[in-house]
């Protein structure tokens, strides 16, 4: 009984120490994730800096405003487009680059390999916006060779939307997919190797191990990767598109996502109830990420519970 009572007051000083490291997170949780949640009330208010939180309740008013506006349809419509082009290009590349990293036998050239894909993950967009300008106004490097290939002087990439959907998913998986393989690159390591040798007594090549053995193995982690950035696909990131694109109008005009258009209501428009309708904008982006994360883990639990998110 002693030896139970001293276990049991080590465990809970042990599980103390592990909870007030905890703490920081928590706090970081609460202040940026569940205090903000008061401003969804904005949504369904007529919102005055007089009277606060005691402004008239107009229920769904600002969400009707817009969807009338015109530009909804049009703007979730290119939000949800590049993100599922994202989320496919992201999947593809990652996938290959992890299934080649795990090829690598040199140990010094595979760090090597992964450190370089992380870099770009630590840069700010800001930093990637400037990095993208010395390349593509009209002073860049690329502008000049395609401005001498078209015979067009003082060429920019910024006066056109044209190739930006192919600048934006390279700038995308640029940043972040190293560490996407490198997830991906942890699992693999992880299946047991008595397959892979099993396969090659009976004579299977490279590639049809990778199809038969490494993908089969990586399902559950791909359909958990997947649900989480389906839960994203209308949360687009607001860095991508307002920096490396300089918010410029013709790009802007074809590549405006719903970030984007609620930083544009709440900062640079003089409208007076301009406050609570990117509210209606941000909440229903966030409902609708909410719902598609739901659909899409039912499905994935129908097909293959094991694979599910939850």
């Amino acid at each position: 009984m002693a030896k139970i009572k001293k276990y049991s007051r080590l465990t809970r000083k042990r599980d103390n120490i592990l909870l007030t490291m905890c703490i920081p997170g928590l706090l970081k949780l609460i202040v940026f994730a569940y205090l903000p949640m008061i401003g969804v009330y904005l949504a369904f208010v007529d919102y005055s800096p007089r009277l606060n939180l005691a402004s008239p309740f107009i229920g769904l008013e600002n969400f009707k405003f817009f969807f009338k506006s015109g530009d909804a349809f049009r703007i979730i419509g290119t939000t949800i487009g590049t993100n599922f082009l994202f989320i496919l290009v992201g999947l593809v590349i990652a996938l290959s680059l992890a299934v080649l990293m795990n090829e690598v036998r040199n140990k010094f050239f595979l760090k090597f390999v992964q450190g370089i894909s992380f870099i770009p993950y630590f840069l700010s967009w800001l930093v990637v916006g400037y990095l993208f300008t010395a390349f593509l106004d009209n002073h860049g490097i690329i502008s000049k060779v395609v401005g001498s290939a078209t015979g067009v002087k003082d060429y920019s990439f910024y006066t056109s939307s044209d190739h930006w959907l192919g600048i934006l998913t390279f700038a995308n998986m640029w940043k972040s997919v190293g560490v996407t393989a490198v997830i991906y690159l942890a699992n693999i390591i992880g299946i047991d190797k008595e397959f892979y040798e099993a396969a090659e007594l009976d004579g299977a090549s490279w590639i049809q191990k990778v199809f038969h053995i490494t993908l089969p193995s990586l399902i559950p982690m791909i359909c958990v990767m997947t649900l989480m950035n389906i839960g994203n696909i209308v949360r687009s990131d607001f860095g991508l598109f307002f920096f490396v694109t300089r918010n410029s109008g013709p790009v802007m005009r074809v590549y405006e996502v719903i970030d984007t258009y609620v930083y544009k209501l709440t900062m640079e428009s003089t409208a007076s109830d301009a406050v609570q309708r990117a509210a209606a904008a941000g909440l229903l982006q966030s409902i609708t990420g909410m719902v598609l994360v739901t659909v899409s883990n039912a499905v994935v639990k129908k097909i293959n519970k094991e694979s599910s998110l939850y």
